[in-house]
């Protein structure tokens, strides 16, 4: 903040300069970090490259990564070139043992949260779980909807039949 405010002798001007600086590319930069989705060339540029670097990957890890689906059994390099950044990581274990977990598809637009299970540098493991829609979600909780076309299965997992 002191940046911003600037400096007991600075002069009014540049430290007014430097809030607009501030606040003019703070959306930017905030767009920057939330942007975690890429396009579907970026996907494939970022497969390429990682298999142009890794000529001699096996068969079924080659055709993962190419495709873009995870196996467990992968590096963690692996799993970025095949799928990308995470939207966020959790840690746990003891010191010795690390365990992490990488969470993709939380970022409110998502229909599917997918989460990667690491054990050191490796894919122990992975699950996908489905995210309510806004009417399943209200209907649990108890809120009368307009929408009637709500399917079998989102009834069925809001436990009535």
């Amino acid at each position: 903040m002191y940046w911003i405010a600037g400096s007991p002798g600075m002069g009014k001007g540049e430290a007014s300069m430097r809030r607009v600086v501030f606040f003019l590319l703070l959306p930017l930069v905030i767009a920057a970090i939330g942007c975690a989705t890429t396009s579907p060339g970026e996907d494939l540029a970022r497969r390429g490259l990682y298999l142009d670097a890794h000529p001699k990957l096996p068969p079924a890890l080659r055709a993962a990564v190419e495709s873009g689906h995870l196996i467990a059994g992968m590096s963690r390099e692996m799993v970025l070139a095949s799928v990308g950044w995470p939207q966020r990581t959790e840690r746990a274990g003891a010191p010795h043992s690390t365990y992490e977990c990488w969470v993709y598809g939380d970022d409110g637009r998502a229909s599917v949260i997918t989460y990667l299970y690491f054990g050191g540098e490796v894919l122990l493991g992975f699950e996908q779980r489905e995210v309510p829609t806004l009417a399943v979600a209200m209907a649990r909780i108890g809120v009368q909807t307009a929408d009637a076309n709500l399917t079998r299965q989102e009834v069925s997992w809001l436990g009535t039949k």
